[in-house]
């Protein structure tokens, strides 16, 4: 079935997630794009949502990528027309994919007994 009402509650709810007070009550992020995606379905435990528009998705990668999250059970994936997908991207060309994550922290005790190498970022803008 093919959301085609920007109203529907569920693009509401994502729309909402471009507001960082939404997202601290959620405990949710949108990401957008195919190379995102598709990163973001090695932990499928963190993918709530994968929202498409076959109007905008041209790649096949991108057709895989909805193919591998409508086989994952615990993850919702929702089909749209062009004008709702364009009510909540914020890319003037949109790839016709997003999904909505999870968020995850930690504490910084916990990264400091880590033998990993962390990074910190601050005002991280998209370089594009």
């Amino acid at each position: 079935m093919t959301i085609t009402s920007k109203n529907n509650a569920q693009i509401k709810r994502i729309r909402r997630l471009h507001r960082r007070k939404y997202r601290r009550e959620e405990g949710l992020f949108l990401i957008e794009g195919v190379r995102w995606v598709r990163e973001a379905l090695t932990q499928p435990e963190r993918v709530e949502t994968v929202i498409y528009c076959p109007a905008l998705l041209t790649s096949g990668i991108g057709y895989e990528t909805v193919s591998i999250a409508s086989q994952c059970p615990d993850i919702q994936v929702l089909e749209t027309n062009e004008e709702v997908f364009c009510s909540f991207t914020t890319r003037k060309n949109p790839a016709g994919i997003a999904a909505v994550m999870q968020q995850q922290w930690s504490s910084l005790d916990v990264l400091a007994g880590s033998s990993q190498v962390w990074v910190a970022l601050n005002a991280v803008q998209y370089p594009g």
